[in-house]
């Protein structure tokens, strides 16, 4: 989310208003997973040939996160984490799309070097986890400083030897190494060596393009004099694109990012910060008409926003962007599903005749008056599958 303020916001609207948002959202339309008519929801009777899963978001609010060393909601990452691995067959690859730890600090990495090493702790503990083919992937809560009144961010240069460090140690570097660099990719204006932090990888016939939408760059913002947050290496993402494009081994393409593209329309009055998309550097709009543009481009995946959400990009007309910020943070206080809002994940599956299926995974809010990220007196049950929607 865009401050610390959100966080301590969300935090108490969500226990203060549960109540009050269940009487009168009951019958509200709800988020874009609720509206499968945004996707076709046929059936597939083939074999599936890969599945893998997302999630993101699992750091707690302020200042609930100060309480933990992994500063992350432990029984709603614990379920999930138990959940995945659980599943069969178990899923190719698990990606935790960012926002693993909470870092509110201005300082040049310590504070988040301790925390992913706590909630690196903390996921080695949980039983299944050493099974699981897991891929984390960095958020603005770890790669962003905020600044004195919690009302802006922007990356921390420092932050990218303690990311580096961190997955390499942990084996979560094994398939990044083909990003962009400021010497072979000078267009995206890199201050950095990004071949970690944005990356490609092919699992099977499916091709993965990693995003860092938190990526430093040159320009500096005119407003506080510091580096652009939502900055995306667009013109690296184009070429990958291409690639894959013209591949013959690849049926399939997703892209990852930590950042939407677009805020749902039910954020409205929110500062969301997606991915920048100013009128001289607008990447959201140009990713998302590039992805409508690779016919092998499925959906955009993504966390931030604290909720399970699907919305179609370009007006309706282009990819599904493929919200699931829904591990542990404190839930978007305007987000407002039919039946309740929830925690959980999302499992997506490749059929070998072309099909793409997605399924969400979800668990009850815990009842009020128990907190988000408590474990009594009801601890978080396993996660339930919904419909499947098939994605065109």
């Amino acid at each position: 989310m865009s401050s610390p303020m959100r966080y301590l916001i969300g935090s108490l609207k969500t226990m203060a208003l549960f109540a009050v948002i269940i009487f009168l959202c009951a019958g509200c339309s709800g988020s874009g997973t609720d509206a499968v008519s945004s996707a076709s929801s046929s059936s597939s009777s083939d074999e599936v040939v890969m599945r893998f899963t997302v999630m993101g978001d699992s750091g707690l609010g302020s200042p609930e996160f100060l309480e933990f060393p992994s500063s992350a909601n432990i029984p709603q990452l614990t379920r999930n984490v138990t959940d995945i691995a659980a599943l069969q067959p178990r899923p190719d690859i698990c990606f935790m799309m960012g926002d693993l730890v909470m870092n509110f600090a201005n300082d040049q990495g310590q504070t988040a070097s301790a925390e992913l090493d706590g909630w690196q702790s903390l996921f080695l503990s949980i039983p299944g986890s050493g099974s699981l083919n897991f891929v984390p992937y960095i958020g603005n809560h770890e790669s962003c400083i905020y600044s004195a009144t919690g009302s802006g961010q922007w990356p921390n240069s420092d932050i990218y030897t303690v990311w580096q460090n961190w997955i390499e140690k942990n084996d979560y570097n094994k398939y990044g190494g083909n990003g962009p660099t400021p010497s072979d990719d000078s267009e995206d204006l890199l201050v950095k060596d990004e071949r970690y932090f944005s990356y490609s990888f092919t699992v099977q016939s499916v091709r993965f393009i990693v995003v860092n939408t938190d990526t430093l760059a040159s320009p500096v913002n005119p407003s506080n004099n510091e580096p652009y947050y939502g900055w995306i290496p667009i013109h690296w993402i184009e070429k990958e694109l291409a690639k894959a494009e013209a591949d013959p081994a690849v049926a399939h393409v997703f892209v990852l990012g930590h950042r939407p593209l677009v805020a749902p329309s039910w954020t409205a009055g929110e500062d969301e910060m997606p991915v920048m998309d100013s009128q001289q550097y607008p990447f959201a709009t140009k990713l998302s008409l590039d992805m409508k543009a690779c016919s092998k481009v499925r959906a955009y995946m993504c966390g931030h926003i604290h909720c399970q959400d699907m919305t179609r990009l370009g007006d309706g007309t282009g990819v599904m962007q493929i919200i699931t910020g829904s591990s542990g943070s404190p839930l978007d206080p305007q987000w407002s599903p039919s039946g309740g809002t929830y925690f959980g994940f999302r499992l997506i599956k490749i059929y070998a005749g072309g099909g793409v299926g997605v399924v969400s995974y979800t668990r009850p809010t815990p009842p009020s008056p128990q907190l988000y990220y408590q474990n009594s007196p009801v601890s978080p049950p396993a996660a339930a599958p919904g419909q499947e929607v098939f994605l065109h």
